[in-house]
């Protein structure tokens, strides 16, 4: 099954919120609590699936520590593990590194949830030849938008016998299932609307080819983070129509990205590192800074530097280009945009920023 989603663009996107929340959240914390995490944003439904991330985690945790020395399925070994988890799970306290990946994580299966369930529900078998039916279960209440559709998968998901379910299993059971109402594709709309206010961007850039139906509905999500994407959509299915594929799920999905890639702001902008784009790139020249920058920075340099002003963003990297030198651009920064946006609270990227427009006047 396919939609032609661009996850290298949702990642991107995940990169970017989740250091712009992180970053406001711990500036004046060392730690988040889980009942802080439930308020973490806005967007409840971000927030229950940032909830259910780091849950997922702990759970595979601990089956790793599980020893072939002890019988985990005697009761008072039950008993006592989950007396254990209970007073754990009352005492959730992560700080800004590892909270951060459980972040980007979620933003990226909000945005997938909300155009399509039944894709959503597949990457569960991404990383796995099989999935438990608990585990199904237990992930529903996660689960604010599309209701009926997950509704319909608790039902379908009783009539089987095993607890262990295949990707193939799985893509049979969603062939079941009712597709969102326009009431349920409504809801989902404003969850996306409510991440768009937190990070501008394009239904179209994550979703290029599939988008009919969200854009005959109005699916207008601010202004997009930078130019619309240049495909043409010819005879695409809506959303809602997307029917499943019998041939084996490709390696498409966004946890695999995420697990292969996990490329984090302060991974990319840390200087001392050979895999940091001003280290890859430092000694090539480019011709045009707008085309040079990586579309995760991108997002950063917007959103950190500019403060979501695109507008300004745009006019600077003009405004940059047609400068005599290197020396015009930098008193051209300082005197027009460090101060307004206070770019001595961003350092780090601030440097990066300047480091990719040196490359043009070398």
């Amino acid at each position: 099954m396919s939609i032609n989603l661009d996850l290298s663009k949702i990642q991107a996107y995940g990169t970017a919120l989740s250091s712009k929340l992180c970053n406001t959240f711990f500036s004046g914390k060392s730690t988040i609590n889980g009942e802080q995490i439930l308020s973490f944003t806005p967007v409840q439904q971000l927030n229950l699936l940032i909830i259910k991330t780091l849950f997922d985690r702990w759970k595979d945790e601990l089956q790793k520590l599980k020893s072939p020395y002890f019988n985990y399925e005697a009761k008072e070994t039950k008993d006592a593990l989950n007396t254990f988890m209970n007073a754990l799970s009352k005492n959730i306290l992560i700080t800004k590194e590892f909270y951060n990946p459980l972040v980007q994580k979620a933003i990226g299966e909000t945005i997938i949830l909300c155009i399509s369930p039944a894709e959503y529900l597949m990457q569960e078998c991404n990383t796995k030849s099989t999935l438990l039916k608990s585990t199904l279960l237990d992930g529903i209440k996660y689960h604010k938008v599309h209701e009926s559709f997950f509704q319909g998968l608790q039902e379908q998901l009783s009539k089987v016998s095993s607890d262990e379910i295949t990707s193939e299993e799985l893509g049979k059971i969603i062939s079941f299932l009712t597709l969102p109402s326009a009431v349920e594709e409504s809801k989902a709309k404003e969850v996306l609307e409510g991440m768009s206010t937190l990070l501008s961007f394009d239904i179209k850039d994550f979703n290029p080819q599939s988008v009919k139906t969200l854009i005959e509905q109005e699916v207008n999500l601010s202004k997009p983070f930078g130019e619309e994407v240049k495909t043409e959509i010819k005879n695409t299915a809506p959303v809602q129509h997307i029917q499943l594929n019998k041939k084996p799920v490709e390696k498409t999905v966004l946890q695999q990205k995420i697990s292969e890639q996990q490329l984090t702001i302060n991974d990319a902008l840390k200087p001392s590192q050979e895999s940091s784009i001003a280290d890859r790139f430092s000694k090539s020249k480019i011709e045009d800074i707008k085309s040079s920058i990586p579309l995760n920075l991108k997002f950063l340099f917007i959103n950190i530097l500019f403060d979501g002003n695109s507008l300004d963003y745009a006019t600077a990297l003009h405004e940059i280009e047609q400068a005599e030198s290197i020396e015009k651009v930098r008193e051209l920064l300082h005197r027009k945009y460090a101060d307004q946006y206070k770019w001595s609270a961003h350092a780090e990227e601030a440097d990066e920023f300047f480091k990719i427009i040196e490359r043009k006047f070398y």
